[in-house]
């Protein structure tokens, strides 16, 4: 970690993004992007006789690990990060998130509908990608190791999962570890993304759309200086993705 400097964004809406205005050399940037990804790998482990044993699908392992490991690790870290004294766990956390700006209600919807949209959007334009990378072996993995199951058990452990994971997720890589990548808001943006994006080991046929929409959510962030907007799409096509799920088991 290098000495702390000032974080100031001039392509930002808000010019300084962030309380907390340490910066971190690529090393700790590599580590703290790829962390989450092995700790979730570790969960699945961990989880997989408990499941098995259970009689929980395959699959819960990644969302349980995902609710009750990296999760939770996110969170603490942050606010461990978290420059203030005061105003409890949440208000640490979201001081160390940083790129607190209050969108009006009717820009924020249209932001997160339009990312959305791009998110479906990069899906179909990327599908020969993924079918190629399908074709090549990396459209499955071990069922312990992928997300899925029961109808019932996809609902809950889906929507709880997806709602915990994807705020703990924008928090921690668009709010936090973005602002501290020391380059130009696009470079900050591609080199979260793709970081990120090489962690999602129970998808990797999607890995390059995964990359796509991250890296967008990442200068949006930058541009707006409003985390609320990477959450709220997260969140959205999450749920999406679940219902889409639940409705294939039907």
């Amino acid at each position: 970690m290098s000495p702390p400097r000032s974080i100031v964004d001039s392509h930002s809406a808000t010019g300084t993004a962030v309380a907390d205005q340490t910066v971190y050399r690529l090393r700790g940037i590599m580590g703290l992007h790829l962390l989450p990804g092995l700790l979730l790998f570790a969960g699945c482990l961990a989880f997989r006789p408990l499941v098995a044993g259970s009689g929980l699908p395959p699959g819960a392992g990644l969302t349980l690990a995902g609710i009750l490991v990296v999760a939770p690790f996110q969170l603490l870290y942050l606010a461990h990060r978290s420059p203030g004294r005061g105003g409890g766990f949440l208000a640490a956390i979201a001081e160390a998130a940083g790129f607190r700006r209050r969108l009006p209600a009717g820009q924020l919807g249209s932001l997160v509908a339009t990312l959305v949209a791009f998110a479906a959007v990069a899906l179909v334009a990327l599908y020969p990608v993924t079918r190629l990378l399908d074709s090549l072996g990396l459209g499955s993995v071990p069922a312990w190791l992928s997300f899925g199951g029961g109808l019932g058990v996809l609902w809950v452990l889906g929507a709880l999962g997806g709602v915990l994971t994807s705020v703990a997720d924008e928090l921690y890589y668009r709010g936090h570890l973005i602002a501290r990548i020391p380059a130009h808001p696009l470079t900050a943006a591609v080199t979260g993304a793709a970081l990120s994006a090489s962690t999602h080991f129970w998808q990797p046929s999607l890995i390059p759309v995964v990359f796509v929409v991250q890296a967008m959510l990442g200068l949006t962030v930058r541009r707006t200086g409003s985390i609320r907007v990477a959450v709220y799409t997260h969140l959205a096509i999450s749920l999406i993705g679940t219902a889409f799920a639940a409705a294939a088991l039907r």
